[in-house]
């Protein structure tokens, strides 16, 4: 990311949304925002990206880690069943909602709790959605 300052009161921010993919498939950790807040972010099916990511965050368990997605696909892509009116929910819902589920596919097992759940988060966020 290279952030332009033009003066005190405003900031141009311009992201290399290239380069943060480029660098998250190979293992990389990236700083980037959410509809929330600023989170270090990597690519959950990489347990070496997980590894760097647990170090960092001096931590023994996943538990407060949070998956994030833009869609119901990609929701689907980790929960194989979801409760029938969770889409209708989220057509009504208007701010980012997480969810815990039990026993998600396609992560590794460091990214789950100690419990083997996931939180995961549906965002709402342009950014975060694009």
């Amino acid at each position: 990311m290279k952030m332009t300052y033009t003066n005190v009161k405003q900031m141009a921010q311009h992201y290399d949304f290239e380069g943060a993919e480029k660098f998250l498939s190979s293992g990389g950790l990236v700083l980037l925002p959410t509809d929330t807040l600023w989170s270090i972010a990597c690519l959950p099916s990489q347990t070496a990206s997980l590894n760097r990511l647990i170090q960092l965050k001096r931590q023994k368990y996943a538990d407060n880690f949070e998956l994030m997605v833009n869609s119901i696909s990609m929701l689907k892509h980790y929960v194989d069943h979801l409760h029938p009116r969770l889409e209708t929910l989220l057509a009504y819902h208007l701010r980012p909602l997480t969810m815990v589920f039990d026993n998600p596919s396609n992560l590794s097992p460091l990214a789950l709790s100690a419990t083997g759940q996931i939180h995961i988060r549906i965002v709402q966020d342009p950014f975060c959605a694009g």
